[in-house]
């Protein structure tokens, strides 16, 4: 996530990556029903290919190749989350 969750101590959390979270624009989009499922995922996918979000995808990776990590999002459904969509680059990295 982009903005901390609402409840949660930060002493409670290891790393927070928000650069992997979900843009504003794109949040603000998907929550209005402005955009598709697809049109989502292909945009999230769109920036996760900046230089900085590709950095943050293979350091969770390397997290995962040390032990097991677990992605955190307020989302409810995970089915329906951008967490969905990091697993499969951080799997790709591995």
């Amino acid at each position: 996530m982009r903005l901390w969750p609402r409840g949660v101590r930060k002493e409670s959390i290891d790393l927070w990556l928000k650069d992997v979270g979900t843009n504003r624009e794109l949040i603000k989009d998907w929550k209005a029903g402005n955009v598709t499922r697809a049109q989502y995922e292909k945009r999230y996918n769109i920036d996760m290919k900046g230089e900085l979000q590709r950095k943050l995808v293979k350091e969770i990776a390397d997290y995962a190749r040390a032990g097991p990590i677990t992605l955190l999002c307020s989302c409810k459904d995970p089915n329906t989350c951008h967490r969905s969509l990091l697993k499969t680059l951080v799997e790709a990295e591995l």
